[in-house]
């Protein structure tokens, strides 16, 4: 659940700390700002002021993105009764997810309560930029780790009337795929109802509150333009020392799996993963290869033994560990830990599209997000392919008391944490049909 106002410090993406330079313990400090929660300062004036900013200049100069919302679809937000909490919930395909949703926030005429920014990334920012981004609202959360506080803040922010924001996938999928969401959203919601309720008991109405969940999609607006960008960047790709050393001839698809064989190859190397076999399998399970004897040494390392469940969140949890140990260590300890810490970033970036994503987006989109990922997994910056589209959907909100009542009446913690289990995997679904949708009604540009 993470928001990223679209910001300098993505040419260090894997950077611990961007603090102050006369900092005598960066690695102390970022950990401390990871694990110590901070509420928010929101300021309305700065917050409706950064709207207008977002609307005129961020997204369509700044980042050459057109957000394309119909009236239509616009008047769905704006008919959200005015005393209602709303928490708006949308995947996270992309680092301007974030600006897409204060797009939305200016067109309901609303500012944000509180959205979620996770501490891990909110540290990589300079004391100032911090300072600035908790005037805007942003609540600090500690991904793979409880967040009683962070929770508390926004549900009672929603239970006043107030709107929320979270990606509940918890990080950047550069996908259309909606992967599968952490329950928060869905608890905040409902507690905020039950908050609602108790302060309406034998007096005035109850207050409304309500999930409003969004889809929404990148296109590129110019083929020519979007290709020779691609070629660009995956030149950069197969240059670096460890890929090829050189930039590389061929098809653009042939060169792409040419890059995956070689990045895969390398990780294996660095990490001493053996690669018995290797040349007999494909590039799919490689990866998840590659995935699980990652996963099961930092497990083993850091939890006492292999868990299980998803691969993100087991890679989260192991982070946060690594954290805690970064808040105490000394000097000849950092480096064995930030290369740990590395080790779950590539846990998480190795999340690889399967065979039926292939089949199910086989567009000129979908080799841009594979050369986006295979940037982000060797440590280079963001490499835009030209001006994009936001093609955005609002789907139909939830009114949350009905299930709130339900949630109460559960007698144990067990059946109350699979009724937010079941709840959110229906989250998912509408908002994945919605993403499934909206690439129907738009023609895919073609590789050939």
């Amino acid at each position: 659940m993470s928001w990223s106002p679209g910001s300098p410090w993505f040419a260090s993406p894997f950077a611990l700390y961007e603090g102050d330079p006369y900092d005598p313990n960066p690695e102390k400090t970022a950990a401390d700002l990871i694990l110590t929660f901070k509420p928010p300062r929101p300021k309305p004036w700065l917050q409706r002021l950064a709207l207008v900013a977002n609307r005129i200049f961020v997204l369509r100069a700044l980042k050459h993105v057109d957000v394309e919302l119909p009236r239509s679809e616009a008047d769905k937000l704006r008919t959200i009764p005015k005393d209602a909490g709303n928490l708006l919930v949308a995947p996270h395909p992309d680092w301007l997810d974030g600006q897409v949703m204060f797009h939305l926030y200016g067109v309901a005429g609303r500012v944000p309560a509180g959205f979620f920014m996770a501490s891990d990334a909110l540290q990589k920012r300079s004391r100032l930029y911090r300072t600035f981004l908790s005037f805007l609202g942003a609540v600090p959360i500690r991904r793979g780790k409880p967040n009683p506080e962070a929770i508390e803040y926004l549900t009672q922010r929603i239970a006043e009337g107030g709107w929320g924001g979270v990606f509940p996938e918890g990080a950047i999928y550069i996908s259309r795929q909606v992967m599968p969401m952490e329950y928060g959203a869905v608890r905040i919601a409902i507690e905020a109802a039950l908050k609602a309720q108790k302060a309406a008991a034998g007096g005035p109405a109850i207050r409304p509150i309500v999930i409003t969940p969004y889809a929404h999609v990148y296109f590129h607006a110019h083929r020519n333009e979007m290709v020779g960008r691609m070629d660009k960047a995956l030149r950069e790709i197969e240059a670096r020392p460890d890929v090829f050393g050189q930039s590389q001839a061929g098809d653009l698809a042939g060169r792409l799996r040419a890059v995956a064989h070689r990045i895969l190859e390398s990780k294996a190397r660095r990490y001493q993963i053996a690669q018995d076999g290797w040349e007999a399998i494909d590039l799919f399970e490689r990866g998840e290869r590659l995935q699980n004897e990652l996963l099961q040494q930092l497990e083993k390392k850091y939890a006492g033994g292999v868990q299980t469940g998803y691969p993100r969140r087991r890679a989260m949890k192991a982070r946060m560990k690594i954290y805690e140990q970064l808040a105490e260590c000394s000097p000849t300890q950092t480096a064995e830990l930030k290369e740990d810490l590395q080790k779950t970033l590539d846990v998480v970036v190795l999340i690889s599209f399967d065979r039926a994503y292939i089949s199910r987006y086989h567009d000129l989109e979908m080799w841009g997000e594979f050369i986006r990922r295979f940037r982000d997994s060797v440590g280079m910056p963001e490499a835009p392919f030209g001006r994009r589209r936001a093609v955005v959907r609002i789907l139909e909100r939830w009114d949350v008391h009905p299930a709130a009542r339900e949630y109460a009446a559960l007698p144990t913690e067990e059946s109350r944490r699979a009724f937010l289990f079941r709840l959110t995997e229906d989250l998912r679904a509408q908002i994945q049909e919605g993403v499934d949708d909206i690439c129907r009604e738009h023609p895919p540009l073609r590789l050939a």
